[in-house]
């Protein structure tokens, strides 16, 4: 191509965006929507479905509330496998999409670095969160159960991320004291009137 920047090979599409890349893109997107859909599917049963499904002794609901007996520990998992899932995917999708703009339709930089930026965050926003959200909240129990074995196992796979995390956050509110502070006290409406 003509306008091309100094030094700039002109690359095609398909040298850019290759099946394997394609299929990695993919993966990532699939278990960032699966750990969004986990912590709305999980978190949105309600207490009086959790003691039901407790009674009711079957092996899914068991380990779905067996889950849910350890909120914090469940919802770090979550945010921890989010966060190493999204990562990955903004840094591969994120590199091959400015490389796109760059070395495919020659777009400065900058501007190729912005497009980039904006496109990568929509399609992670949507498709690897609201859109997740959106099903596991009309199925939270269906989607509990057929997520909570895979949840576990990638539990066991993250777990010294997140004890690690867990460690760290333990240091920080010793060393800050901020566990002595205590909770405004509770007021009622007909208190205030």
């Amino acid at each position: 191509g003509g306008a091309e920047a100094p030094g700039v090979a002109d690359v095609t599409l398909r040298e850019l965006v290759t099946p394997s890349l394609v299929l990695v893109i993919l993966g990532l997107m699939v278990l960032s929507a699966f750990f969004s859909s986990c912590e709305t599917a999980f978190l949105s049963i309600s207490k009086q479905r959790l003691r039901t499904m407790r009674e009711e002794g079957k092996v899914l609901d068991q380990l779905v509330v067996q889950m849910l007996d350890d909120p914090g520990e469940l919802l770090t998992l979550i945010l921890v496998g989010n966060l190493v899932v999204n990562t990955a995917l903004g840094v591969v999708l994120g590199t091959r999409t400015e490389n796109i703009f760059a070395q495919v339709l020659h777009v400065s930089p900058a501007n190729a670095y912005m497009a980039a930026v904006a496109i990568v965050t929509a399609v992670m926003v949507f498709f690897g969160d609201i859109l997740p959200k959106i099903f596991a909240v009309r199925a939270k129990e269906v989607y509990a159960r057929v997520a909570v074995i895979p949840l576990m196992a990638i539990g066991r796979l993250l777990a010294p991320i997140r004890n690690g995390f867990i460690q760290v956050t333990d240091f920080l509110f010793r060393i800050t004291r901020f566990r002595e502070l205590r909770a405004a006290p509770y007021i009622t409406d007909e208190e205030i009137m």
